[in-house]
């Protein structure tokens, strides 16, 4: 180090003092270290001891036994527990009157239940219905065929509530059972004792004119537009009037537009009789389905439902709401946010005919049967109206497609007369599982045009069949376009 001008002595001072100050700053550096070093180790104690007492992040959740018992129980709908409760009911009450105590359904043995259901079906009886002088009836009162069956499904429900291994509908311990049950329905079929299945009335073409006339009140009716969205979602997505409206909410659709015009369609699935989206379930298609506007201004379904949504209370959650009594035809708002009861449904298509004048009972059910009606006569294929009205298989919709109108009723009978006269020859109809009626033309001694030399084609664009013999089978009061006909001997 060069000190410059500064003396020996100086100097010697100076590196005294420099050599005192690298020592002091040592040490003050090895302190700092320490202390520092002491509050890592202190640092990584607590982190330590923090990690210790909060318990590390589950990835799965934890399920108690009540919350596994609550959901084995949803997997019924509330109709199908109170329809159990009903079919074990009326058996209790079978034991009780006949042994003289209840039947230990947790512990009975399958062959001991077996014989007492044997039994049971032979001497169920419901409840003697009194007449309006509150006497009662002298006619034989028996259980319709379907209520049987429907109290062995329930007592067979009840048995898989219970978690017993039983099927009293399949298992071989309950074939001697079910063979009485059947040979009881075919005996009362030859004594003239068993009662026809009442089907869901189809509603007639009249009644629906009439319907249609009165709904096109809709834009000047709080109650009127109501019933009116309420009507139309109920054709369009083949509904039966009640637990789909039930689920529907204010957002629940969304609008569209393509080159036909507007549609609305579903956004999220909904529970119904024949979707309750478990197991065993096929997807629901309802948000495939769409309701298209039509060009009647006054009473366009897409319209409609829009301004329902527009007039009701930005607070309300669902779609059908209690409305203003006191609210004017030009308002903002005519529906509160205060939704309708499920039950309110049930009542919407009676007050609709009561209200047009319509005399016949017609239930929302009778207005869902009416659709698959005139989808099935209007020729679509089966897995076609399956996709709107959610059936699982065809044999299910054969119910409603053995239903006949009025219109095709009188038909029916006037073919009948007409044979019964020998008025006239009839006309072949053929009728597929799949289409409704159709006609078939009648090849039977029919006059076919000249005959066409072998192998010769004849390609034509049109043919005129004014031109043919007018009697000469399908060729009559027909037309043909971009076809080719090959005729050989």
């Amino acid at each position: 180090m060069d000190y410059g001008c500064f003396t020996v002595e100086e100097i010697d001072l100076l590196e005294f003092t420099f050599s005192e100050d690298d020592k002091l700053l040592q040490t003050i550096n090895l302190d700092v270290f320490a202390e520092n070093t002491a509050l890592s180790s202190e640092n990584v104690s607590i982190e330590m001891a923090k990690n210790e007492t909060e318990p590390p992040k589950k990835r799965f959740e934890t399920t108690s036994n009540a919350e596994m018992e609550k959901l084995f129980e949803a997997r019924q709908a509330p109709n199908t527990k109170r329809n159990t409760s009903w079919g074990s009911k009326i058996f209790q009450e079978w034991n009780l009157e006949t042994n003289g105590c209840l039947m230990d359904m947790e512990t009975v043995e399958p062959l001991v239940l077996a014989n007492s259901l044997g039994r049971f079906y032979c001497e169920a009886r419901p409840q003697p219905k009194k007449s309006q002088s509150h006497e009662y009836t002298e006619e034989p009162h028996l259980y319709h065929k379907n209520s049987l069956i429907n109290i062995r499904a329930a007592i067979n429900r009840h048995l898989a509530d219970l978690r017993r291994d039983i099927d009293i509908v399949n298992d071989k311990e309950f074939k001697t059972s079910n063979g009485i049950l059947d040979g009881l329905f075919k005996e009362r079929t030859r004594q003239g004792l068993s009662k026809p299945t009442k089907h869901k009335a189809i509603i007639d073409e009249a009644d629906l004119r009439k319907i249609y006339s009165y709904l096109q009140g809709a834009k000047t009716s709080p109650i009127i537009l109501r019933q009116a969205v309420w009507y139309f979602l109920a054709v369009h997505f083949v509904s039966r009037g009640m637990e789909f409206h039930h689920q529907l909410q204010r957002n629940s659709f969304e609008f569209h537009e393509d080159e036909s015009g507007k549609y609305a369609t579903l956004k999220h699935d909904t529970l119904q009789k024949t979707f309750q989206g478990g197991l065993t379930s096929n997807d629901d298609q309802s948000t495939e389905k769409r309701m298209h506007a039509t060009n009647d201004p006054s009473c366009c379904p897409v319209e409609l439902l829009t301004l329902l949504i527009e007039k009701t209370d930005k607070n309300a959650s669902f779609l059908f709401n209690q409305y203003f009594r006191d609210s004017a035809i030009d308002a903002d708002k005519w529906f509160a946010a205060k939704p309708l009861s499920k039950r309110t449904f049930a009542s919407f298509l009676g007050e609709i005919c009561t209200a047009v004048g319509v005399q016949k009972k017609y239930t929302p059910h009778c207005l869902r049967a009416t659709a698959i009606t005139y989808l099935n006569d209007s020729g679509f294929e089966a897995r076609h109206i399956m996709f709107m009205s959610n059936h699982k298989n065809e044999s299910s919709l054969r119910y409603y497609n053995r239903s006949v109108s009025s219109n095709q009723k009188k038909s029916l009978s006037k073919t009948l007369s007409s044979m019964a006269s020998a008025s006239r020859s009839p006309t072949p109809r053929v009728q597929n599982e799949n289409t409704a009626l159709l006609p078939i033309p009648v090849l039977a001694n029919v006059n076919m045009p000249p005959p066409i030399p072998q192998n010769i084609e004849l390609t034509s664009n049109v043919v005129n069949t004014q031109e043919i013999n007018p009697n000469a089978g399908f060729f009559n009061n027909s037309s043909f376009s971009n076809c080719t006909f090959n005729f050989t001997k």
